[in-house]
């Protein structure tokens, strides 16, 4: 073998080590991205659980009120730390583009922000002088929150708090996160065990 075929041949084999080691970093950059983007049972019980002590210095929820059925599996986590039995009253929600969302729902009160419109259970109201948790799994943009706190305090409910599991770093610096998080996020998309929220 002379030496032109030596150069010939190392040539390729650095070619191949070299697209080796790309697609290696490659999958180890997917796997990393999705990891930022993914919360995980683990994770949801870690929340729950620091949520939990920072809610208690507070005071105990009398009543949770969930935006959708997300919000509804959190409360029921936070509320089986308390042991307290509260009430969780559970809403739903519909992209302000769906058709639907233009529908009124009897015992519901339709709460609509730019991207989604948000149904309310009535019922909330008769809990007016007690103390309220919202409770969503994140916040973006803050609007969801703040309108439908905006709401009940409209209606006479005194005591609210708001309680997510991530916050978006837009929410934080605007200061119209939760009252309560877990986690800042600068991701425009999460995956939960329950699905991806955007």
């Amino acid at each position: 073998m002379n030496w032109d075929e030596i150069i010939k041949w190392s040539g390729w084999i650095v070619s191949i080590i070299g697209v080796l080691i790309a697609f290696y970093y490659g999958l180890k950059s997917q796997e990393q991205k999705k990891r930022l983007q993914t919360v995980d049972w683990s994770e949801i019980h870690a929340a729950t659980a620091y949520l939990s002590r920072k809610i208690k210095i507070d005071g105990v929820p009398t009543v949770f009120l969930a935006t959708d059925a997300r919000g509804g599996i959190l409360s029921r986590l936070i509320e089986e730390r308390y042991q307290s039995d509260s009430p969780i009253l559970i809403g739903f929600c519909r992209l302000s583009s769906d058709p639907l969302s233009k529908e009124d729902v009897v015992g519901f009160q339709k709460i609509s922000t730019p991207k989604w419109t948000y149904f309310i259970p009535k019922k909330i109201l008769d809990y007016k002088n007690s103390r309220i948790l919202l409770v969503d799994d994140a916040t973006f943009t803050g609007q969801s929150l703040v309108s439908i706190k905006n709401w009940l305090i409209e209606n006479g409910c005194k005591q609210i708090s708001t309680c997510t599991i991530l916050a978006s770093e837009i929410s934080v610096k605007q200061e119209i996160c939760a009252d309560y998080f877990w986690s800042v996020t600068n991701q425009s998309e999460m995956t939960f065990p329950w699905g991806r929220v955007r």
